[in-house]
Protein backbone atom coordinates (compact mmCIF):
# COMPACT_ATOMS: atom_id res chain seq x y z
CA UNK A 1 0.00 0.00 0.00
CA UNK A 2 2.55 2.36 1.00
CA UNK A 3 4.86 1.75 -2.08
CA UNK A 4 1.82 2.92 -4.50
CA UNK A 5 0.82 5.72 -2.36
CA UNK A 6 4.15 7.62 -2.15
CA UNK A 7 4.60 6.27 -6.70
CA UNK A 8 1.15 8.68 -7.12
CA UNK A 9 2.19 11.46 -4.55
CA UNK A 10 1.37 14.57 -6.97
CA UNK A 11 0.40 18.03 -6.75
CA UNK A 12 -0.57 19.74 -9.78
CA UNK A 13 -1.83 23.11 -10.25
CA UNK A 14 -2.39 25.43 -13.15
CA UNK A 15 -1.86 29.27 -13.10
CA UNK A 16 -4.78 30.95 -12.95
CA UNK A 17 -5.48 34.75 -12.33
CA UNK A 18 -6.54 35.08 -8.68
CA UNK A 19 -6.48 31.32 -7.90
CA UNK A 20 -6.25 30.31 -4.68
CA UNK A 21 -6.87 26.77 -2.74
CA UNK A 22 -9.24 27.72 -0.29
CA UNK A 23 -12.02 25.86 0.33
CA UNK A 24 -15.62 27.79 0.30
CA UNK A 25 -14.74 30.99 -0.40
CA UNK A 26 -15.67 32.10 -3.93
CA UNK A 27 -18.06 34.79 -3.94
CA UNK A 28 -20.58 36.04 -6.82
CA UNK A 29 -22.32 34.93 -9.27
CA UNK A 30 -20.81 31.86 -11.28
CA UNK A 31 -20.43 32.94 -14.75
CA UNK A 32 -21.50 30.68 -18.11
CA UNK A 33 -17.19 30.55 -18.72
CA UNK A 34 -16.64 29.15 -15.58
CA UNK A 35 -19.47 26.70 -15.52
CA UNK A 36 -18.58 25.67 -18.92
CA UNK A 37 -14.78 25.42 -18.22
CA UNK A 38 -15.64 23.35 -15.12
CA UNK A 39 -18.14 20.98 -17.11
CA UNK A 40 -14.99 19.75 -19.10
CA UNK A 41 -13.34 18.19 -16.33
CA UNK A 42 -17.06 17.44 -13.93
CA UNK A 43 -20.53 17.59 -14.40
CA UNK A 44 -20.88 18.40 -10.54
CA UNK A 45 -22.78 21.18 -9.54
CA UNK A 46 -20.33 24.05 -9.93
CA UNK A 47 -21.98 25.90 -6.86
CA UNK A 48 -24.34 24.70 -3.93
CA UNK A 49 -26.03 26.71 -1.34
CA UNK A 50 -27.82 25.16 1.66
CA UNK A 51 -30.44 27.46 3.58
CA UNK A 52 -29.33 27.76 6.99
CA UNK A 53 -31.57 25.61 9.25
CA UNK A 54 -33.67 24.55 6.16
CA UNK A 55 -33.17 20.57 5.54
CA UNK A 56 -34.21 20.91 1.70
CA UNK A 57 -30.67 21.92 0.75
CA UNK A 58 -31.98 23.43 -2.77
CA UNK A 59 -29.20 23.78 -5.08
CA UNK A 60 -28.48 27.37 -6.90
CA UNK A 61 -25.93 28.31 -9.10
CA UNK A 62 -24.00 31.03 -6.91
CA UNK A 63 -21.27 30.98 -4.20
CA UNK A 64 -22.65 33.74 -2.28
CA UNK A 65 -23.47 33.52 1.32
CA UNK A 66 -26.92 35.68 0.79
CA UNK A 67 -28.83 35.32 -1.85
CA UNK A 68 -32.42 36.61 -2.64
CA UNK A 69 -32.14 37.78 1.18
CA UNK A 70 -31.72 34.56 2.81
CA UNK A 71 -28.30 33.72 3.84
CA UNK A 72 -27.07 30.39 2.87
CA UNK A 73 -23.74 28.17 3.65
CA UNK A 74 -22.27 27.62 0.36
CA UNK A 75 -20.27 25.16 -1.06
CA UNK A 76 -18.16 24.80 -4.24
CA UNK A 77 -15.73 22.25 -5.84
CA UNK A 78 -13.21 22.38 -3.75
CA UNK A 79 -15.05 20.94 -1.02
CA UNK A 80 -15.33 17.70 -2.78
CA UNK A 81 -12.93 14.82 -0.91
CA UNK A 82 -12.17 12.15 -3.68
CA UNK A 83 -11.42 8.59 -1.99
CA UNK A 84 -8.73 6.55 -4.48
CA UNK A 85 -8.96 2.81 -4.25
CA UNK A 86 -5.66 1.21 -5.85
CA UNK A 87 -3.09 -1.31 -3.66
CA UNK A 88 -4.38 1.04 -0.65
CA UNK A 89 -7.72 2.32 -0.28
CA UNK A 90 -7.61 6.28 0.76
CA UNK A 91 -10.80 7.77 1.79
CA UNK A 92 -9.41 11.50 1.31
CA UNK A 93 -7.11 11.08 -1.87
CA UNK A 94 -7.08 14.54 -3.57
CA UNK A 95 -9.59 17.74 -3.61
CA UNK A 96 -10.25 20.24 -6.87
CA UNK A 97 -8.20 23.56 -6.09
CA UNK A 98 -11.02 26.33 -7.16
CA UNK A 99 -10.38 29.85 -7.53
CA UNK A 100 -12.31 32.72 -6.48
CA UNK A 101 -14.43 32.75 -9.69
CA UNK A 102 -15.25 29.10 -8.18
CA UNK A 103 -13.33 27.64 -11.56
CA UNK A 104 -11.11 24.50 -11.30
CA UNK A 105 -7.47 25.38 -11.48
CA UNK A 106 -5.61 22.52 -10.24
CA UNK A 107 -6.13 19.40 -8.24
CA UNK A 108 -4.09 18.44 -4.78
CA UNK A 109 -3.31 14.67 -4.50
CA UNK A 110 -0.70 16.24 -1.48
CA UNK A 111 -3.67 14.26 0.69
CA UNK A 112 -2.57 10.96 -0.24
CA UNK A 113 1.21 11.76 -0.05
CA UNK A 114 3.35 9.77 2.43
CA UNK A 115 6.44 12.37 1.72
CA UNK A 116 6.79 15.25 1.34
CA UNK A 117 7.39 17.39 -1.59
CA UNK A 118 11.20 18.51 -2.47
CA UNK A 119 12.51 22.07 -0.83
CA UNK A 120 11.61 24.38 -3.95
CA UNK A 121 8.42 22.89 -4.31
CA UNK A 122 6.38 21.29 -7.24
CA UNK A 123 6.37 23.01 -10.21
CA UNK A 124 2.58 24.79 -11.01
CA UNK A 125 1.90 24.67 -14.63
CA UNK A 126 -0.87 26.19 -16.59
CA UNK A 127 -4.00 23.44 -17.01
CA UNK A 128 -4.48 22.03 -20.23
CA UNK A 129 -7.22 21.70 -22.81
CA UNK A 130 -10.34 20.17 -20.57
CA UNK A 131 -9.71 17.48 -17.82
CA UNK A 132 -5.44 17.46 -18.87
CA UNK A 133 -3.16 18.54 -15.94
CA UNK A 134 0.51 18.41 -15.46
CA UNK A 135 2.89 18.80 -12.22
CA UNK A 136 5.37 16.02 -10.31
CA UNK A 137 5.16 12.94 -9.32
CA UNK A 138 7.40 10.73 -6.89
CA UNK A 139 8.40 7.80 -9.14
CA UNK A 140 11.56 6.72 -7.38
CA UNK A 141 12.60 10.84 -7.15
CA UNK A 142 10.12 14.14 -8.66
CA UNK A 143 9.65 13.63 -12.26
CA UNK A 144 7.36 15.44 -14.51
CA UNK A 145 3.74 13.87 -14.76
CA UNK A 146 0.85 14.81 -16.85
CA UNK A 147 -2.54 13.50 -15.65
CA UNK A 148 -6.21 12.92 -17.17
CA UNK A 149 -8.97 13.06 -14.83
CA UNK A 150 -11.83 10.71 -16.69
CA UNK A 151 -15.12 11.70 -15.12
CA UNK A 152 -17.70 9.29 -15.84
CA UNK A 153 -20.68 11.44 -14.24
CA UNK A 154 -21.39 12.77 -16.70
CA UNK A 155 -22.76 9.48 -18.88
CA UNK A 156 -25.30 9.09 -15.81
CA UNK A 157 -25.98 13.16 -15.31
CA UNK A 158 -25.23 13.07 -11.89
CA UNK A 159 -25.15 16.51 -10.16
CA UNK A 160 -23.93 15.69 -6.73
CA UNK A 161 -21.06 13.45 -6.88
CA UNK A 162 -18.70 12.22 -9.16
CA UNK A 163 -16.96 8.70 -9.92
CA UNK A 164 -13.96 7.77 -12.58
CA UNK A 165 -10.96 6.86 -13.30
CA UNK A 166 -7.38 8.89 -13.43
CA UNK A 167 -4.17 8.30 -15.72
CA UNK A 168 -0.63 9.17 -14.82
CA UNK A 169 1.54 9.22 -17.84
CA UNK A 170 4.35 8.35 -15.80
CA UNK A 171 2.53 5.16 -14.68
CA UNK A 172 1.93 3.28 -18.06
CA UNK A 173 -0.86 0.90 -17.91
CA UNK A 174 -2.14 2.46 -14.36
CA UNK A 175 -5.47 3.39 -13.67
CA UNK A 176 -6.89 4.11 -10.18
CA UNK A 177 -10.58 4.77 -9.90
CA UNK A 178 -12.25 7.17 -7.78
CA UNK A 179 -15.47 8.47 -6.16
CA UNK A 180 -15.88 12.21 -4.66
CA UNK A 181 -19.26 14.12 -4.02
CA UNK A 182 -21.14 16.91 -1.77
CA UNK A 183 -20.93 14.86 1.24
CA UNK A 184 -21.63 18.14 3.97
CA UNK A 185 -24.16 19.51 1.67
CA UNK A 186 -26.36 16.42 0.05
CA UNK A 187 -25.60 13.19 1.22
CA UNK A 188 -27.59 11.01 2.89
CA UNK A 189 -27.30 8.63 5.41
CA UNK A 190 -28.30 4.97 4.42
CA UNK A 191 -30.09 4.46 8.26
CA UNK A 192 -32.16 7.55 6.71
CA UNK A 193 -33.51 5.41 4.21
CA UNK A 194 -36.69 3.69 5.08
CA UNK A 195 -38.10 1.97 1.52
CA UNK A 196 -36.21 0.11 -0.60
CA UNK A 197 -34.95 1.91 -3.26
CA UNK A 198 -33.26 0.85 -6.86
CA UNK A 199 -30.58 2.48 -8.69
CA UNK A 200 -29.36 2.08 -12.39
CA UNK A 201 -25.95 2.92 -13.02
CA UNK A 202 -22.51 2.21 -14.77
CA UNK A 203 -19.24 0.41 -13.23
CA UNK A 204 -15.52 1.07 -14.38
CA UNK A 205 -12.22 -0.35 -13.41
CA UNK A 206 -9.81 -3.00 -13.45
CA UNK A 207 -8.30 -6.39 -12.19
CA UNK A 208 -4.90 -6.77 -11.61
CA UNK A 209 -3.05 -10.22 -11.87
CA UNK A 210 -0.28 -11.16 -9.82
CA UNK A 211 0.57 -14.63 -10.51
CA UNK A 212 4.06 -15.50 -11.06
CA UNK A 213 6.25 -13.99 -8.55
CA UNK A 214 7.45 -9.98 -8.04
CA UNK A 215 7.04 -7.70 -11.20
CA UNK A 216 4.52 -10.33 -12.94
CA UNK A 217 1.54 -8.26 -12.52
CA UNK A 218 -1.37 -8.03 -15.92
CA UNK A 219 -4.02 -5.63 -15.69
CA UNK A 220 -7.20 -6.04 -17.31
CA UNK A 221 -9.91 -2.95 -17.61
CA UNK A 222 -12.90 -3.55 -16.45
CA UNK A 223 -16.59 -1.95 -17.63
CA UNK A 224 -20.14 -3.11 -17.11
CA UNK A 225 -23.61 -1.21 -16.69
CA UNK A 226 -25.10 -1.64 -12.74
CA UNK A 227 -28.13 -2.20 -10.73
CA UNK A 228 -27.44 -0.89 -7.02
CA UNK A 229 -30.07 -1.74 -4.35
CA UNK A 230 -30.60 -0.02 -0.90
CA UNK A 231 -32.78 -1.72 1.52
CA UNK A 232 -33.02 -1.05 5.50
CA UNK A 233 -29.29 0.58 5.35
CA UNK A 234 -27.90 -2.57 3.31
CA UNK A 235 -26.37 -2.19 -0.33
CA UNK A 236 -26.01 -4.19 -3.18
CA UNK A 237 -24.29 -3.82 -6.38
CA UNK A 238 -24.33 -6.31 -9.31
CA UNK A 239 -22.39 -6.10 -12.75
CA UNK A 240 -21.30 -8.72 -15.12
CA UNK A 241 -18.58 -7.78 -16.66
CA UNK A 242 -17.93 -9.72 -20.32
CA UNK A 243 -14.84 -10.46 -20.33
CA UNK A 244 -14.01 -11.60 -16.78
CA UNK A 245 -16.73 -12.09 -13.93
CA UNK A 246 -20.46 -11.83 -12.68
CA UNK A 247 -20.27 -10.28 -9.28
CA UNK A 248 -22.26 -9.40 -6.67
CA UNK A 249 -21.29 -7.09 -3.54
CA UNK A 250 -23.75 -6.77 -0.45
CA UNK A 251 -22.50 -4.86 2.36
CA UNK A 252 -24.87 -6.21 5.83
CA UNK A 253 -24.15 -3.98 8.67
CA UNK A 254 -20.15 -4.69 9.23
CA UNK A 255 -20.39 -8.10 6.84
CA UNK A 256 -19.46 -7.61 2.84
CA UNK A 257 -19.06 -10.23 0.63
CA UNK A 258 -18.52 -10.25 -2.87
CA UNK A 259 -20.00 -13.13 -5.04
CA UNK A 260 -17.68 -14.19 -8.35
CA UNK A 261 -19.95 -16.60 -11.15
CA UNK A 262 -20.27 -17.47 -14.47
CA UNK A 263 -16.57 -17.07 -15.61
CA UNK A 264 -16.44 -15.45 -18.69
CA UNK A 265 -12.51 -16.60 -20.05
CA UNK A 266 -10.78 -19.31 -21.62
CA UNK A 267 -7.79 -18.51 -19.71
CA UNK A 268 -7.24 -18.61 -16.17
CA UNK A 269 -4.69 -15.43 -16.33
CA UNK A 270 -7.34 -13.03 -14.26
CA UNK A 271 -8.87 -15.97 -12.22
CA UNK A 272 -9.51 -15.58 -8.57
CA UNK A 273 -6.84 -17.43 -6.34
CA UNK A 274 -9.35 -19.18 -4.68
CA UNK A 275 -11.57 -20.11 -7.23
CA UNK A 276 -11.38 -23.65 -7.87
CA UNK A 277 -13.44 -23.35 -10.73
CA UNK A 278 -17.04 -23.15 -9.87
CA UNK A 279 -17.04 -19.09 -8.45
CA UNK A 280 -15.67 -17.90 -5.16
CA UNK A 281 -17.42 -15.57 -2.33
CA UNK A 282 -15.18 -13.92 -0.60
CA UNK A 283 -15.99 -11.32 2.30
CA UNK A 284 -14.40 -9.13 4.70
CA UNK A 285 -13.26 -11.86 7.55
CA UNK A 286 -9.17 -11.62 6.68
CA UNK A 287 -7.57 -8.87 8.30
CA UNK A 288 -4.43 -7.99 9.83
CA UNK A 289 -3.20 -5.12 12.54
CA UNK A 290 -0.62 -3.16 11.28
CA UNK A 291 1.43 -1.71 14.16
CA UNK A 292 2.92 1.22 12.48
CA UNK A 293 -0.38 2.79 11.45
CA UNK A 294 -2.28 1.41 14.81
CA UNK A 295 -5.18 0.64 12.28
CA UNK A 296 -6.66 -3.15 11.28
CA UNK A 297 -6.67 -3.79 7.37
CA UNK A 298 -8.43 -6.11 5.31
CA UNK A 299 -8.59 -7.82 1.78
CA UNK A 300 -11.80 -6.24 1.08
CA UNK A 301 -12.84 -2.59 1.20
CA UNK A 302 -15.80 -0.45 0.13
CA UNK A 303 -17.16 3.48 0.43
CA UNK A 304 -20.63 4.07 -1.04
CA UNK A 305 -22.32 7.20 -0.95
CA UNK A 306 -26.05 8.29 -1.40
CA UNK A 307 -26.96 11.59 -2.80
CA UNK A 308 -30.07 13.70 -3.03
CA UNK A 309 -32.78 16.75 -1.36
CA UNK A 310 -34.81 16.39 1.20
CA UNK A 311 -33.92 12.59 2.07
CA UNK A 312 -34.89 11.45 -1.08
CA UNK A 313 -31.72 9.43 -2.72
CA UNK A 314 -31.58 10.44 -6.34
CA UNK A 315 -27.70 9.66 -7.54
CA UNK A 316 -25.25 7.31 -5.75
CA UNK A 317 -21.21 6.36 -6.50
CA UNK A 318 -19.19 3.71 -4.68
CA UNK A 319 -15.60 2.60 -5.03
CA UNK A 320 -15.43 -1.18 -4.14
CA UNK A 321 -11.81 -2.87 -3.48
CA UNK A 322 -10.89 -6.71 -2.98
CA UNK A 323 -7.86 -8.61 -2.43
CA UNK A 324 -7.79 -12.53 -3.10
CA UNK A 325 -4.76 -13.75 -1.84
CA UNK A 326 -5.91 -17.27 -1.28
CA UNK A 327 -7.02 -16.36 1.88
CA UNK A 328 -4.04 -15.36 3.26
CA UNK A 329 -4.01 -11.89 4.09
CA UNK A 330 -1.96 -9.89 0.85
CA UNK A 331 1.33 -8.45 2.16
CA UNK A 332 3.00 -7.71 -1.34
CA UNK A 333 5.36 -10.46 -1.16
CA UNK A 334 4.61 -11.80 -4.55
CA UNK A 335 7.75 -14.05 -4.58
CA UNK A 336 5.58 -16.12 -2.14
CA UNK A 337 2.08 -15.01 -2.67
CA UNK A 338 -0.05 -15.19 -6.00
CA UNK A 339 -2.96 -12.20 -5.65
CA UNK A 340 -5.49 -10.78 -7.64
CA UNK A 341 -6.72 -7.56 -6.95
CA UNK A 342 -9.93 -5.92 -7.98
CA UNK A 343 -10.79 -2.32 -7.97
CA UNK A 344 -13.79 -0.92 -8.98
CA UNK A 345 -15.57 2.72 -9.30
CA UNK A 346 -19.35 2.91 -9.67
CA UNK A 347 -22.07 5.47 -9.76
CA UNK A 348 -26.06 5.21 -10.08
CA UNK A 349 -29.19 7.22 -10.34
CA UNK A 350 -32.86 6.63 -9.77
Amino acid sequence: MKKYLSITSVLLLAACAGGSGHHGGATGLVSDDVLASNRQVTNMASQILVKNGDSSKSIVRSSSKVYNGTEYAAYDLSDVKFSLADEGFDKEAFVFLVNDKGEIYGIDMGLAQEESYPADGPKYIKREEKNKFSGLVNDEGWIPANLEYHSEGGTLNLRYSDFGYIDIDAREFWRPVFIGGYDDAKEIATNAVNSEIQLDGRVVGHVMAVKGGPNSGEALPLEATAKLTLNEGNSKLEADFLNWYKIVYEENGDVKTVAFSEFHRTDDDFRMVSDTGSGVTLDNSVTQYDPDEDITMNNLNSDIRYFGDNGNVSEAVGLIQLRDCGGQFCNNDHEHQQEVRMNIGFGAVR
